[in-house]
């Protein structure tokens, strides 16, 4: 076990002793709270004192409301303005990273939301097959796009 020693702090090249801010340097920047950190406590203890402890399961949807997305029906809105910028593949990738946070949309409705996002040259051919699903809309226009490119 070390031992503590009793004597006075070194002096500096001046002879004084060194200050207490020199022997406490401020932390780094990260340990500092963020602005963001001070909402989410300041919301929450203004939630505390309006309904006191609330249930789990309470509190979490009183979270979702407060921190999550404003709109729930903001996913579709940005499934139907997705642009289309190089290659099927690239907006089939795009359009499953959005839709897959969409709600209560169905097959056929993801499908058609996909189809006409699609370019005119290769919308029009899948259009006339009308896929039941979002799956063969997207083989659909893979195929129609290798085709265009191939003439």
């Amino acid at each position: 076990m070390a031992m503590l020693s009793a004597a006075s702090p070194s002096l500096d090249s001046t002879g004084a002793a060194p200050s207490v801010a020199a022997q406490n340097p401020p932390p780094p920047k990260f340990y500092k709270l963020e602005f963001a950190t001070y909402n989410g406590s300041t919301w929450y203890y203004a939630l505390e004192q309006d309904k006191g402890m609330t249930p789990w399961e309470h509190f979490k949807e009183l979270c979702r409301l407060r921190f999550g997305p404003p709109i729930h029906g903001s996913r579709l809105v940005e499934l139907g303005r997705l642009p289309f910028v190089s290659t099927v593949q690239e907006f089939a990738d795009r359009f499953q990273a959005v839709a897959c946070h969409a709600r209560d949309v169905s097959a056929r409705q993801r499908a058609e939301l996909f189809v006409g996002g699609l370019p005119d040259h290769i919308r029009v051919d899948v259009e006339m097959r009308d896929p039941p699903d979002l799956q063969t809309a997207m083989y659909y226009a893979r195929a129609f796009e290798r085709r265009a490119a191939a003439m």
